[in-house]
């Protein structure tokens, strides 16, 4: 059996892991305020063209250009830096 110290320890770890879940779920839904990190300049559809584009050799200077990002934004994109996008093969 539990003694009070315990149980009041148990009900604090409970109430700390819900209040976790309530902000990871808020965050998977879109609908917290306190998102970690900058928002994205690039849609989805923008990264995969990019990675196309480059399979097609064209320059990461050229495509930071063109989307107005930096160089190592677009190699980050080009490496698979993204958990969403995976590139079509890493070129060397």
């Amino acid at each position: 059996m539990m003694d009070n110290n315990e149980l009041q320890s148990l009900q604090k770890k409970i109430a700390e892991l819900e209040k976790r879940i309530q902000f990871l779920e808020a965050q998977i839904n879109g609908s917290s305020n306190r998102k970690p990190g900058r928002k994205s300049k690039l849609s989805l559809k923008q990264k995969t063209e990019i990675i196309e584009k480059h399979e097609k050799n064209i320059s990461y200077s050229i495509l930071a250009e063109e989307y107005n990002v930096s160089k190592s934004t677009i190699s980050n994109i080009c490496h698979g830096h993204n958990p969403l996008i995976v590139p079509i093969r890493h070129k060397k």
